[in-house]
Parts: structure tokens; sequence; C-alpha cells
């Protein structure tokens, strides 16, 4: 550090112990370049907001138990390796960040902090999270992802009150089966872990609105995902599905669906009660067709087949009159039918690498068309 830095450091160390002479209730001390936080902290017995994001904090002082009226504490993007058990004594904390440290566990005194109704762990290191987890049973949201987690406790199932769970990023292998007691869960996000099997008690979270399981190594998944009838938004692209359950058809409040970059020979048929959807993503997979009953979506804007092994396509895609963006590259299409001239609201349509030797006619309707692909196909041969 420069003289001219160490000055404006002891500057801030000074400031902080003046203000332990005044009856402050917040204090905000974030991106102010702070590398250490000394024992006057403890003096502001007064505060219920403390932040200390953004700075570069390797340690927190014990002292910071004394701040027994804290109900905010902000100590995100810092270089923490430990937090101080001390935390455990701010018992009326209702929100707690810790995101973007070094932290490798957690202190067993986080867990007296059953006020907390919102606790940011991600962005750490974390290999483990203590069972007395399950104490914190105000919580409604919890932040775990990007750690390095490989199991979470079977405690998980008594954080009740939770409306939002993030595990994204971490090397989950599975899931307990109690993840299914979360029933007021509207957002949960298990992407990028290494989950093969997802736990049939998944079916139980009937309040989900949002639910992403992309990039890991699912080969199936669970019949009771049919349960989830209040899903919006449901991600699983990115792994290795083979099939997609007929019950998937029961999840009428979708709008987009992505099943992209898997091993899918075929979709159910059911996949045409789907008459919410306005995004359906299914490049990438096998499949050597799609379902007449596709041309029920009547709401989808956006429509990926790309990468798949199609050599046709049914004549009830003329029903999607409200698509967009359609994308049909990278199969084996050899023709199209007339009804592709109804598509009239396209405006981009990728049609390269097939094996089309003529368009319909009908393809002249498509008036809106800004973009549209060939290459790679026989035609004018």
């Amino acid at each position: 550090m420069t003289h001219k830095g160490v000055r404006e450091a002891k500057r801030r160390v000074a400031a902080i112990e003046g203000a332990s002479r005044l009856d402050l209730a917040g204090l905000d001390l974030s991106d102010s370049d702070l590398r250490t936080l000394g024992p006057a902290i403890g003096n502001l017995s007064s505060l219920t907001g403390l932040w200390l994001d953004d700075n570069q904090l390797t340690v927190v002082p014990e002292a910071i138990g004394n701040l027994s009226s804290l109900t905010e504490v902000d100590l995100s993007s810092n270089q923490l390796a430990v937090v101080p058990e001390a935390i455990g004594d701010l018992t009326a904390l209702t929100r707690l960040d810790l995101s973007s440290n070094e932290l490798t566990a957690l202190p067993e005194a986080i867990c007296n902090l059953t006020a907390l109704s919102w606790l940011g762990l991600a962005g750490n290191q974390l290999s483990t999270v203590p069972e007395t987890i399950g104490n914190l049973t105000s919580l409604t949201e919890l932040w775990l992802n990007a750690n390095r987690l490989s199991v979470l406790p079977e405690t998980i199932g008594n954080l009740t009150s939770l409306t939002e769970l993030r595990m994204s990023g971490n090397q989950l292998t599975a899931l307990p089966e109690t993840i299914g007691n979360l029933a007021a869960l509207s957002w949960l996000g298990i992407f990028d872990n290494q989950l093969s099997t997802v736990p049939e008690t998944i079916g139980n979270l009937t309040a989900l609105s949002w639910l992403s399981l992309f990039g890991n190594r699912l080969t199936t998944v669970p019949e009771t995902i049919g349960n989830l009838t209040t899903l919006t938004t449901l991600w699983l692209n990115d792994n290795q599905l083979t099939t997609v359950p007929e019950t998937i058809g029961n999840l009428t409040t979708l709008g987009w669906l992505g099943l992209a970059g898997n091993r899918l020979t075929t979709v159910p048929e059911t996949i045409g009660n789907l008459t919410a959807l306005t995004e359906l993503w299914l490049d990438g997979n096998q499949l050597a067709a799609v379902p007449e009953t596709i041309g029920n979506l009547t709401a989808l804007a956006t429509l990926g087949l790309s990468y798949n092994r199609l050599t046709a396509l049914p004549e009830t895609i003329g029903n999607l009159t409200a698509l967009t963006d359609l994308d049909l590259s990278g199969n084996q299409l050899t023709i199209l039918p007339e009804t592709i001239g109804n598509l009239t609201a396209l405006t981009d349509l990728d049609l390269s690498g097939n094996q089309l030797t003529t368009l319909p006619e009908t393809i002249g309707n498509l008036t809106a068309l800004t973009e549209l692909r060939l290459s790679g196909n026989r035609i004018g041969l």
C-alpha cells in the first residue's frame, strides 16, 4: 500500500473509533478500501445496520458480537476466510450477507440466528453446510450458489418458510428426500451441479414457479414433476435425458421450457397441452420426429429444433402463427410442409445444414422475414 493509502486507511479506522461515540442506527463503510476492522466496532451498541461490503477485510473482530441490536449485516465481497463464533450473538439479525468471500466453513454459532430471513453464502469455498442450518426456520431466502458443496444436510428440509433456494454451481450429486418439505418454495435453482437423479419428493413443491436443473447429469426426471402445476419456467437443458415423462403435459402454466442438449429420441404427445408456452428449446437432441400435437402451441414465439435428426415436419407446424423465431438448422430435412407459409409472423428462419432441394411456394408468404438461412442445402442443384 502507498503512503497515501496507509493514511487513508488510518483515517477510516479513526472514523470508526469516532463513530463509537455517536448514537448511530446505521453505518455504511462499503467500498471504502478497508483492510482492518478494530475492536472499537463493538462499541456501536445502537447500530441496527452495518454495511462493510466491497472491502478487503480478512478478519472480523469478535467484538462484533456486542452489537446485539443489529438486524442487517453485509460483509460480502471481502477476503474473509473465517467468521467469528461471536456472529451467533447477533440474534436480532434478519439479513446476513457473507457472499463472495473465501469461507471454507461456517461457525456452528451461525445457527443461533433464528430470526434470519435472508442468508447469503454464495461465492465462497464451502464444502459442507452444518446440520444445524435446519434451526434457521425463519429463512425465506438462502443463497448457497458457487461453492464446493457435494451434499446437503437432511435438515435443509426444516426450512419450510423458504421461498427461494439457490444452489447452482456446486458439486451436488444428489438431493435429500427432505427437499420435498419446502412447500413454500417458488424459486429453485440447482443448475451446474452433478445430479444424476432428482428425488420423487420434488413433486411436493407445488408452489414452484421457477425450476432450473440444467447442466447436470440427469438421465430421467420423476413422473412427479407433473405435480408442479404453477411452474412458469422449467430448464432441463444440458443433461443426459433420454425421455421426458408424459406428466410434463400437466404443466399448463409453463411459458418457457428448455430441453436442449439432451439425448431425447422422442417428445411425448402431451407436450401439446402446454398451450401457454412462448419458448420451447429442443435443440441438440436425437429427435427423428416432432409430434403432431406441437401444433397446439399457438402462443409459441421461439421454437428451437436445431441439430436433431428430423427428416420431416408435421403439417401442424403451420398452426404456430405467433412464431417469430424458428431454428431447424443441422437436421436432415428433405422437404418442408406447405403450411410453413402460414407462419407470417416469422422474422428469423434458419434452415441451414439440411438436405433441402426445393422450398415450397408458400415460403413467399413470409413477408416479415428479415433473416433466412439456407446454407448447406442442395437447393438449385
